[in-house]
C-alpha cells in the first residue's frame, strides 16, 4: 500500500480540486462535479448496464474477432511470401497515419448508423496492432526453433 500512497493522495487531491472548482463555477452544464457525475451514473445504472453495455460489448467482440482472424491471416501470408510483405507492410503502416476520428464519419455515411459502421471502426483500431505484432513475432523466431 505504501507504494501506491502517492498516487492515491494525488487522485484524492485532484478530485477535491475538481469538486471545489465545480462548486465555485456552479454551472453543471460547463463543469459537473464528481459527486453530480456519480449521482447521475447511479440514476442511469439500469439502461447503462442492461442496454448500452451489452450493445457495446457485442460491437467490440465482433470487431475484435474479425481483426484477429484477418490480422493473423495477413501476418502468415506476409511471413510466407516476401513479395507480399514488401507490397503490404508499407501500406499497413501508412494506413495508421490517418486519424480514426477522420474516417469514422465516412463509415457512418457509407453504412449508416447500423452496427457495421461501429464494427469497422473497431477493426480499424485493432487490426494494425494485431497484424504487425504477429508478423514481428514470426520474424523474431530463431531459425533453429523453426527447424525444431
Amino acid at each position: 500500500m505504501k507504494k501506491h500512497l502517492p498516487s492515491v493522495i494525488l487522485a484524492v487531491v485532484l478530485l477535491l480540486l475538481w469538486q471545489g472548482i465545480a462548486m465555485i463555477i456552479d454551472a453543471a452544464y460547463i463543469l459537473p462535479s464528481p459527486t453530480q457525475i456519480c449521482v447521475r451514473l447511479w440514476e442511469l445504472r439500469e439502461p447503462l448496464f442492461l442496454v448500452h453495455l451489452p450493445a457495446t460489448m457485442k460491437v467490440t467482440a465482433i470487431g475484435l474477432l474479425i481483426s484477429i482472424v484477418l490480422g493473423i491471416l495477413l501476418a502468415v501470408v506476409m511471413d510466407a511470401n516476401e513479395k507480399v510483405e514488401r507490397a503490404l507492410y508499407p501500406v499497413i503502416v501508412a494506413s495508421q497515419t490517418i486519424p480514426t476520428t477522420a474516417i469514422a464519419p465516412l463509415f457512418i455515411l457509407w453504412f449508416g448508423y447500423s452496427i457495421w459502421s461501429k464494427v469497422l471502426v473497431t477493426i480499424l483500431i485493432t487490426f494494425f496492432p494485431i497484424a504487425i505484432t504477429v508478423f514481428d513475432g514470426f520474424k523474431a523466431t530463431k531459425r533453429e526453433m523453426e527447424e525444431l
